[in-house]
């Protein structure tokens, strides 16, 4: 009699339970026809492999999102939301992602040559084999973020917050600090 029950309550659970959060379709639509979705529900999407050079997905929230191999070259993604999101080898040329939630993202591999991340948060990110070079790091959260063999030749790291931050084997040939935290607390002041 109690598995009886038991089974019924479990059947009942699933039947009201709320449906899972995924992207809205009617935005992966509007991004896909128009090349913008400002504001747009994105969660979960799966991107992969698309094209979404130039597009504009300001305030965007692409939580979780799958963006494996996406090209997003000179996208607009100001104050986006891709925690979580997955970027391997994703393109990201010349993007900006001022002000943006990049924490806890893997973003292997990924190229951010030239991107501006002004003002955004890393914490935890799995950076680790990316191509930052000439990167604009200013005022940017790297806390925890693994930065493991990532080039950041010619980067702007002024203000950034390294704390514990993996830089094993990264190049920072002539990058930039001015009132960086390095991973170890202390400030590095090259380039004030």
């Amino acid at each position: 009699m109690r598995t009886i029950i038991s089974s019924l309550l479990a059947i009942a659970v699933l039947m009201v339970a709320p449906p899972s959060i995924a992207e809205d379709l009617s935005h992966v639509a509007k991004l896909k026809e128009t090349g913008e979705c400002q504001g747009c529900d994105l969660v979960g999407a799966n991107l992969a492999r698309m094209n979404l050079q130039g597009v504009d997905l300001y305030r965007a929230n692409l939580t979780g999102a799958n963006l494996t191999s996406a090209d997003l070259q000179g996208a607009y993604l100001r104050r986006v939301d891709l925690a979580g999101a997955n970027l391997t080898n994703a393109n990201l040329t010349g993007v900006d992602l001022t002000d943006a939630n990049l924490t806890n993202m893997n973003s292997q591999g990924v190229d951010f040559y030239r991107a501006k991340l002004t003002g955004a948060d890393l914490t935890g990110a799995d950076l680790q084999g990316a191509y930052l070079r000439h990167t604009d790091l200013k005022d940017t959260n790297l806390t925890n973020a693994n930065l493991a063999g990532v080039n950041l030749t010619d980067s702007n790291l002024r203000y950034a917050n390294l704390t514990d931050a993996n830089l094993r084997e990264a190049n920072l040939e002539n990058a930039r600090f001015c009132n960086t935290t390095m991973p170890n607390g202390i400030d590095k002041d090259n380039d004030c």
